[in-house]
Order: structure tokens, then C-alpha cells, then sequence
């Protein structure tokens, strides 16, 4: 279960690496297809600022709550885990169904 915690921790060090870089570097090229999308004005500058900091967000959540499985000892880890990315994959696709542009 340790190694679990682990890959947890780190999943979410990369999840915040990834919304550090998009959100207060403006790297919007990490996120996939944002350059075409721009162009064909399906999305905008405010869609890339709001994954970034659900990326953010989602990936501080997920090393805090990682950190706390290896100091307090919780039954349920596995189930934690699978909401907490779950509700971070969820925020992401709300954001899209909702930045996206119906008239082209």
C-alpha cells in the first residue's frame, strides 16, 4: 500500500506541475489541441486559465490527501484515490462542455 501512496503523491505532483505551467506560465500548448481550437474559435484564453487551475487545484488535493494516507491510516485508500481523480477528470469536462463555443 505504501508504493500506492507513492504513486499517488507523485501523480499529483504532476498534476500541479502541469497547472503551475499552464495557469501561471501561460504554456498553453500542454494542453491538447488548444492551438486548433483557438483557431477555429471553439475555445479561448479563459478556457486554458481554468484547466490550468483545476490541474492545479486537483493535483494539490490529490498530494495533500496522499500525504495524509501515510500518516493516518486509512481503510478506504483506494476508494479516496478513485474519487479524487475521478472528480478532477469531471471539473475538466465540465469546464469543457461549458467553454465550448456552439456557433462557429
Amino acid at each position: 500500500m505504501l508504493a500506492f501512496k507513492i504513486v499517488w503523491i507523485l501523480a499529483g505532483i504532476v498534476f500541479v506541475s502541469f497547472g503551475h505551467a499552464i495557469y501561471f506560465k501561460k504554456k498553453y500548448n500542454l494542453i491538447n489541441n488548444f492551438k486548433e481550437d483557438m483557431k477555429s474559435k471553439r475555445y479561448n484564453n479563459a478556457y486554458a486559465k481554468r484547466v490550468g487551475l483545476i490541474e492545479l487545484i486537483g493535483g494539490l488535493t490529490c498530494v495533500v490527501l496522499g500525504l495524509w494516507t501515510i500518516f493516518f491510516d486509512v481503510k478506504s485508500i483506494i476508494i479516496v484515490f478513485v474519487v479524487s481523480i475521478i472528480g478532477l477528470i469531471v471539473a475538466l469536462i465540465i469546464n469543457m462542455v461549458m467553454s465550448s463555443n456552439k456557433a462557429r
